[in-house]
């Protein structure tokens, strides 16, 4: 009940004071799904199977799944922001590598260690996963998915709410391997294999047999199914490079290149190099939500690159 009214009391003051300062958005909508709820934050509505400009994430609270999809909504504007002022740290394509915490009911100093981590996560999660895929000589661990893998009743739910998305022949879990033991975690990427020979994907990064590392990473994987049954259910063509890559390994060649490379892995591990980025984001909302960005030296294109590289 207190962890409730506290949820509650975070969320009001996050939007009270997001409408001060002018940046409230205009919509946000909570769906139930599984044994969990997904948020959607979003300006402007788009009738897209799936958009960079819905912000959201997945949780077993609805009032938690609110406050993270506010959270990222507040990151992305704090990602423009910083472009627009010129920041080192923001000049780039795309916002990899950024997390946010809102500081409601915390210190600043906790907040803050809790985004910086989340952003090295994020950063992790986006380096090692093209690393792996560009480069056959890194090898991985390949098993069947099961409850027992998943360590979460929560992550069991939103793989049998996929199944009723998309026709799913079995489930794997690929965990790239990874050299440095000073930073705790690793990828996982639940693969699902599609009854066509295609594959649709969902990934995350953190310690291993942790249950919110499987829940986002199925909860990735539940949006990536939606969105393809939409495609599926509409007939409607790919809109942008990111639609184009998910329908394209939804499909025998897409999934025959991810067998490809399952088949080729070597015995290398990934190395992580120094951080290039390692910083508090300053923004407009920054008494809100504290926001932390993390990049690599040399961080790969996750999104960028060929088709044929499967990094959503």
């Amino acid at each position: 009940m207190f962890s409730n009214m506290r949820h509650r009391f975070q969320l009001k003051s996050l939007i009270r004071g997001l409408v001060k300062l002018g940046m409230e958005p205009r919509n946000v909508d909570i769906t139930s799904v599984g044994n969990g709820h997904f948020s959607s934050v979003y300006d402007v509505d788009e009738d897209s199977p799936i958009s960079s400009q819905v912000y959201g994430s997945f949780d077993a609270n609805p009032t938690v799944a609110a406050i993270k999809g506010i959270v990222e909504y507040v990151e992305r504007t704090a990602f423009r922001e910083g472009k627009q002022a010129g920041l080192r740290s923001c000049l780039t394509e795309r916002s990899d590598g950024f997390a946010g915490f809102p500081t409601v009911g915390l210190s600043f100093r906790s907040a803050g260690q809790a985004a910086r981590r989340n952003a090295l996560h994020e950063a992790c999660e986006r380096f090692v996963w093209p690393t792996w895929w560009d480069n056959s000589n890194v090898g991985q661990a390949v098993v069947t998915v099961d409850d027992e893998l998943l360590y979460s009743p929560l992550a069991s739910s939103l793989l049998s709410e996929v199944s009723k998305l998309i026709c799913v022949k079995r489930f794997l879990c690929v965990e790239p391997f990874i050299e440095n033991s000073h930073r705790p975690g690793s990828l996982i990427i639940l693969i699902a294999e599609l009854v066509n020979g295609g594959v649709a994907t969902g990934g995350a990064f953190g310690p291993p047999r942790c249950a919110g590392r499987s829940i986002r990473a199925a909860s990735e994987l539940y949006r990536h199914s939606l969105a393809l049954a939409r495609l599926s259910r509409h007939d409607a063509s790919p809109n942008g490079f990111y639609q184009e890559r998910l329908a394209y390994f939804a499909t025998k060649e897409g999934g025959l290149l991810l067998e490809a490379r399952l088949s080729k892995g070597g015995s290398d591990k990934i190395s992580y190099p120094r951080l290039a980025v390692d910083e508090e984001i300053p923004h407009r909302a920054i008494k809100l939500v504290t926001v932390h960005r993390c990049l690599f030296e040399g961080q790969p294109p996750f999104v960028g690159g060929n088709l044929e590289r499967l990094c959503i």
